[in-house]
């Protein structure tokens, strides 16, 4: 299951950050940006 999970956020990332880029009115890449560096941190507290 843990190696599909990027692959799903990744999809997740795709979906929500325009919407949120959008809504928020600050540009695409910084939204990736930080939902990178939260699932970045969240995966490596998993990952032993």
């Amino acid at each position: 299951m843990i190696h599909h999970l990027p692959i799903i956020i990744g999809m997740l990332v795709a979906i929500v950050s325009p919407i949120v880029s959008y809504y928020v009115k600050i540009p695409l890449v910084l939204v990736e940006f930080i939902i990178g560096i939260l699932f970045g941190t969240i995966l490596e507290k998993d990952i032993p």
